[in-house]
């Protein structure tokens, strides 16, 4: 690229993309079926409750479950290739969550090549990381949603001897995952009320490290 094509920066609207992740029943998904004009891919079902349709119709929005291959990787690889082609109305994507597309991704990979050193891990990370630089070319809001899990941390006992223990939680998904995202949230549940830190951020106003309400 020739310095010529090079200009002044200026600040552009942007599509906002979203990684949300945390237990089961913190709001992810009802957070998520609140963005414009959503394509709703669900890879465990959990969006055919009638709270969620509800949702969903009022957002105009479209469904793909289980059922229509939403767990599968090619078929969201070949949907995101279509919204980035094709002329439609849809403003969102959301993947939900995908922790079920990466583990399975996982799991088929170790049947064929085992386990050790976690080469399992090669051909599904490759495949993620081709399906992010997509996302990042789709003129959509993206938001995707986690499973969480322990995160585990080298650290010593009170005998000073190497150990491994809990340092919070972390999503259940491809290791780089939150690299595409603008903004990323850990969200938990507090009695009735959810809250959601800041992991990550790119937008002003949501400082990391922040405890917020969560609500969409």
């Amino acid at each position: 690229m020739s310095l010529s094509k090079a200009k002044k920066p200026t600040a552009i609207k942007k599509r906002l993309k979203f990684f949300v992740y945390g237990p089961a029943g913190v709001g992810k998904t009802t957070a998520a079926l609140h963005f414009p004009a959503p394509v709703m891919v669900d890879t465990e079902g959990g969006s055919e409750n009638d709270a969620y349709v509800d949702l969903l119709t009022k957002g105009g929005g479209i469904y793909l479950g289980p059922r229509e291959g939403a767990s599968n990787y090619d078929t969201i690889h070949a949907l995101v290739l279509d919204l980035l082609s094709k002329k439609h109305p849809y403003k969102t994507l959301i993947l939900d969550p995908l922790t079920v597309v990466y583990n399975q991704l996982v799991d088929a990979e170790a049947d064929v090549v085992g386990t050790e050193f976690g080469r399992h891990k090669v051909g599904p990370d490759r495949k993620m990381k081709a399906l992010m630089i997509l996302l990042t070319r789709l003129d959509m809001n993206v938001v995707i949603t986690s499973h969480a899990k322990p995160k585990w941390v080298r650290t010593r006992d009170a005998n000073g001897k190497d150990t491994i223990a809990q340092g919070g939680m972390t999503f259940d998904c491809y290791a780089k995952m939150d690299y595409l995202f603008d903004l990323a949230f850990f969200i938990e549940k507090r009695g009735k009320d959810r809250f959601a830190f800041v992991m990550k951020t790119r937008v002003e106003g949501f400082p990391e490290g922040a405890l917020i309400p969560w609500s969409y």
